[in-house]
């Protein structure tokens, strides 16, 4: 190399070494941030700013009276912050007219009462909403947020709304799960902007019809009715979940008849016995002291897994000299337990899984199909009431489609998907509902069987990993 190509090469690495630099000191956002959640519209200018302990939530009356328990973690997260010199301003508003709001923003708040417009420039956040459900929403995604970005957000424009509208998490309560793990669940489940809480009523929970059968670390009844607020002031709905008919010997309701000396007959050792009017004698006294306890607007049922549906389980009741419950027996519990409900305002669900058979949908994971008996499945089927919501579950499927939930929604059932644990099968079961199944698919269950084994911190993020695809649609 020549002293020329030598000088030509050192100017050559500097220019370099100054475009680096200067793409780095000028071309680089000031701060990186984190986008916590999905978001179908975020528009940002390159600008931020950040939220402080000194930051002034201005809300609706409404909101504070209603959902105090979200309004006071919001405002808890704020307060984390040091003060700013320039306080933040973040107003809410629960617009009575969506006139004179640009054409796609009126258009999303029309349809969604749960969506929210969040408009951030220089030291103020400006949220319109259509509903209070949009309203919590929207604090949700900036509390997280802000949360994740240690106070900083950018300027710009957020418009979301969710891919369904039912969104919701199955709790089960167990061993060394208290009031407060089951809060900090609900807490979770709102800041992932899920909406609803399927609540397991088992032996953990000590109702006064089941006097001393309850376990011993219970959660009371005036626990449970702290929960109970705490999920509404989070705007989340309360759902309680029985395991009636069938499951029996899993902790079920007859399983502490006998231990109580209440008359009852089993019809085998799983199932009680729709033909026996002693069952129902307990049954809704129990269902009438959930009522009166947490005033529900919808009472899940339980009924899946029928003993003799597996074939594994066939053995056990020929061990025993017992058959499976003929079809027309389930069908008489569930028309008597859905009439017991209506007379008292409330929505009958179920799960589906014995209204579907293998040789009805082949292409899908066996279990989970279980209607494969005569009577059963697509016969039983017809028979059902309509107003019944079907929770539709499948855990562990691999397949892209799940067209048991577009054959309920077509035949006039409206039908949840239910998960558990998989987040490819949480994905492709979200997206196929989303965009499969029609106006009554209504939405998506994590089913988290087994909380009381997971760590809180396992329970946790299947929570914000469930809730996310819910509410994106994938």
């Amino acid at each position: 190399m020549t002293g020329k190509d030598l000088i030509r090469a050192k100017i050559e690495e500097k220019f370099f070494l100054a475009l680096a630099l200067f793409i780095v000191l000028y071309a680089t956002p000031l701060y990186a941030y984190d986008v916590p959640l999905p978001v179908k519209s975020l528009h940002t200018d390159g600008e931020f700013i950040r939220i402080g302990s000194n930051s002034k939530l201005v809300l609706p009356e409404i909101l504070t009276l209603k959902y105090n328990a979200s309004i006071h973690e919001v405002r808890d997260t704020f307060s984390k912050y040091p003060p700013t010199t320039d306080p933040v301003t973040i107003d809410l508003n629960i617009l009575k007219s969506l006139n004179n709001l640009p054409e796609n923003v009126h258009r999303i708040l029309n349809e969604h009462q749960d969506a929210y417009w969040i408009n951030i420039t220089n030291n103020s956040i400006h949220i319109s909403v259509s509903g209070e459900a949009g309203a919590l929403n929207a604090l949700s995604f900036l509390e997280v947020f802000v949360g994740k970005n240690k106070g900083l957000i950018p300027a710009g424009e957020v418009l979301d709304w969710p891919s369904l509208g039912f969104r919701g998490v199955l709790i089960t309560p167990g061993p060394g799960v208290d009031a407060s793990r089951i809060k900090s669940a609900i807490s979770y489940a709102r800041k992932s902007r899920m909406n609803a809480i399927v609540l397991y009523i088992n032996n953990r929970i000590a109702l006064n019809t089941l006097r001393n059968q309850a376990k011993s670390d219970v959660i009371s009844l005036t626990e449970l009715k702290d929960i109970v607020t705490y999920a509404s002031e989070s705007g989340l709905e309360v759902i309680p979940l029985m395991n009636l008919l069938t499951r029996q010997s899993h902790g079920g309701l007859m399983l502490r008849a006998e231990r109580l000396g209440v008359v009852h007959r089993m019809y085998n050792v799983d199932t009680y016995d729709p033909n026996d009017s002693n069952n129902y004698k307990l049954v809704f006294r129990v269902l009438d002291e959930i009522i009166g306890e947490i005033h529900p607007r919808k009472i899940h049922i339980g009924h899946e897994e029928v003993l003799g549906s597996y074939p594994k389980h066939r053995k056990i009741l020929a061990d025993k000299g017992e058959r499976m419950l003929p079809a027309d027996l389930f069908l008489k519990d569930v028309i008597t337990l859905h009439d017991f409900l209506e007379k008292r305002n409330i929505e009958t669900w179920m799960w589906g899984d014995m209204l579907i058979s293998q040789q009805e949908f082949p292409e899908m994971r066996k279990v989970g199909v279980n209607g494969n008996l005569p009577g059963y499945g697509k016969p039983l089927r017809k028979k059902m009431p309509k107003d019944l919501v079907v929770c539709d579950w499948h855990y562990k499927d691999k397949q892209q489609d799940f067209p048991s939930a577009k054959t309920f929604a077509d035949e006039g059932f409206r039908v949840i998907g239910t998960t558990w644990d998989t987040p490819s099968t949480t994905l492709n079961f979200t997206r196929y509902m989303s965009t499969k199944v029609g106006s009554n698919g209504m939405g998506m269950l994590a089913g988290i069987w087994g909380f009381w084994k997971q760590s809180p911190e396992e329970s946790y993020d299947l929570i914000t990993t469930s809730g996310n695809m819910f509410w994106n649609g994938e």
